[in-house]
């Protein structure tokens, strides 16, 4: 800032707010996708996590079950449904923003120790503009940006524009699953390295079929040994898949319907070996969205409940 011989200059000052609410992520969705409209759908967060209630689109009016609005969120990479499914700690809060007046926050002290962060989500309720956030290691800074390129301005330009935001991380690497956290990086990837993506997917896939099947194993009270002497021997996970599910009391993955068993192999499996043994770099974003879904829709047969437990039953 420019100031006279003799003056002190001083910084700009901006209007402080509350420290935002720490929200702990079990996971814990709001949000879920219509399968049939892709819209959004808003969701209860406070209901058991085997609630499986069918809810209705605002939009289009179709009935689809709680668990598949949040697989169908994943599938079609909605990162605020992917937020809550790979975080166990979020900050929220909610402000009044005016152009060119950035809001501050001063972050509580709980997160600051929190090991990793993931990515933000602003949404202003106005949908004609954009919000950012950014972060120093004490404060948290809201803008509220112009119109959108292709928005009318001869509707008038918001003097004020509520702006809701939610930011997500893991406070400690061992509090979410490797598996969740692997598909989470999947899907970030999906439009910019669609070949790694492919490896991350098949990887989260495989980490959570050990995880489900040593839980299994261990709640069919079979001996601990013997888990410990068959994850020794690194059997190929194709083989695994077709008897171990029966084994520890999961559905038959090889009679699963819809003939998921062959997708997975083709989508997920057949196309990680082509990235990794052949260096298929060219993979498209397409084929990623791809395997991902089938990946998800796996996950989901062998547990019904995988993409809404708690963090903390895959951890046991």
């Amino acid at each position: 800032m420019r100031t006279r011989m003799g003056e002190a200059s001083h910084p700009p000052t901006f209007p402080k707010l509350p420290s935002p609410n720490v929200v702990i992520s079990r996971p814990t969705y709001v949000v879920g996708v219509c399968p049939a409209c892709k819209d959004r759908v808003a969701l209860s967060p406070l209901v058991l996590f085997s609630d499986d209630a069918v809810i209705g689109c605002d939009s289009c009016g179709s009935n689809t079950p709680r668990h598949r609005l949040i697989l169908e969120g994943l599938a079609v990479n909605d990162t605020l449904v992917w937020g809550f499914f790979a975080s166990d700690i979020a900050l929220q809060h909610g402000a009044e923003a005016q152009l060119g007046a950035p809001v501050l926050y001063e972050l509580p002290q709980p997160t600051k120790a929190v090991a990793k962060w993931g990515h933000w989500e602003a949404r202003p309720a106005d949908l004609r503009y954009a919000a950012t956030l950014s972060f120093t290691d004490d404060s948290a800074f809201l803008w509220l940006n112009e119109l959108l390129p292709g928005s009318n301005p001869n509707q008038g330009v918001a003097t004020r524009v509520h702006v809701e935001w939610t930011r997500f991380g893991v406070s400690s690497l061992d509090k979410v699953p490797a598996w969740r956290q692997s598909l989470y990086a999947a899907a970030t990837l999906v439009s910019t390295n669609p070949s790694a993506a492919v490896v991350l997917i098949a990887a989260g896939f495989e980490a959570f079929f050990n995880d489900v099947a040593r839980i299994r194993w261990k709640e069919n009270q079979l001996d601990p040994a013997g888990f410990t002497r068959m994850s020794a021997r690194n059997l190929p996970i194709t083989s695994l898949v077709e008897w171990l599910p029966e084994a520890v009391g999961m559905p038959s993955f090889k009679s699963a319907p819809n003939g998921l068993h062959a997708r997975w192999d083709k989508l997920v499996n057949q196309r990680r070996n082509s990235v990794v043994h052949r260096a298929t770099v060219h993979m498209s974003s397409e084929e990623a969205r791809e395997s991902l879904r089938a990946a998800l829709e796996c996950c989901a047969y062998l547990d019904p409940h995988a993409l809404v437990r708690p963090h903390p039953y895959y951890l046991q």
